[in-house]
């Protein structure tokens, strides 16, 4: 009896899976409409922050977080939407990662099979001229939504996202000459502002963590010094700006207070005196 009931339990998660499967099918192209719209209604610049939330949302987990490819070792944590989604860290040296980069090199999508702790249960990738820029890393995904129709699904997403992303970036492209400072890399006050806006919009949806710095120094400096001065000093991933005081500005992506300690730090040996404005 017990045999039966277990085969019978076994019979009717198959037939749930399948029958998902061909609802998901049926209404594909309206949830790939609804993705598509979704994406192209939030800012400029912020499209990566949303992604990760709409991923979770199609592949039925909480746990999603996206990191930005900085060099040939490691990569950093740009959105996540759980802590548990954070837990390799801020920073991760993907290079070690050698199964799952084994399969994203190939351009497929990485399965825990083995259910190894140290790595996220599915992951994927973000590609520009075939080489991956953004790691997308999934947990807490339910064993019946890692299969191949689901792998397929987040391929699906990872294009997508990308296409987003490629027409903010043309429309920031445009504005570029607007949006900075002429032979800097300082923000307009305009475009620092918006930019503060939509990390702050992430940071109270929990995407992300940020802290804004104000610079100041002793020495009369150009914005052109003031840029090659502090973005030297920098990750690739933070911004510099003009506020609406006047401030010369810091964003730090995804730190905290106590992460900015060493920035500080850094730029108090060099003479420039960092305060916070934003926690």
């Amino acid at each position: 009896m017990e045999d039966l009931v277990h085969i019978n339990e076994s019979n009717n998660r198959i037939k749930n899976i399948y029958q998902n499967r061909i609802l998901d099918y049926d209404d594909s192209l309206v949830k790939i409409y609804g993705i598509t719209s979704e994406l192209d209604s939030v800012e400029a610049g912020a499209v990566l922050f949303y992604a990760a939330d709409i991923i979770g949302r199609i592949l039925g987990t909480p746990d999603v977080a996206i990191y930005q490819i900085a060099n040939g070792d490691y990569c950093r944590l740009f959105s996540a939407t759980s802590e548990q989604a954070k837990c390799l860290g801020k920073s991760v040296k993907y290079s070690a990662m050698t199964e799952m980069m084994t399969a994203i090199n190939n351009k497929q999508v990485y399965v825990n099979k083995t259910m190894d702790e140290d790595y996220p249960l599915m992951a994927s990738a973000i590609y520009r001229s075939d080489q991956p820029i953004e790691l997308i890393m999934l947990w807490g995904l339910p064993f019946e939504n890692m299969t191949l129709y689901h792998c397929n699904l987040l391929t699906v997403l990872g294009y997508m996202i990308y296409n987003s992303v490629e027409r903010a970036d043309r429309y920031l492209d445009a504005l570029s000459t607007t949006r900075f400072i002429t032979g800097t890399k300082l923000l307009a006050k305009d475009a620092f502002e918006e930019l503060h806006h939509i990390y702050q919009d992430a940071m109270e949806k929990g995407f992300t963590e940020y802290v804004i710095l104000a610079a100041s120094s002793p020495l009369k400096m150009s914005y052109q010094q003031w840029s090659d001065t502090l973005s030297s000093k920098l990750r690739f991933s933070d911004y510099l700006g003009i506020d609406k005081n006047d401030n010369i500005c810091i964003l730090l992506t995804n730190s905290s207070i106590k992460d900015a300690q060493f920035i500080i730090q850094r730029f108090a040996e060099a003479g420039i005196t960092c305060t916070p404005l934003k926690a």
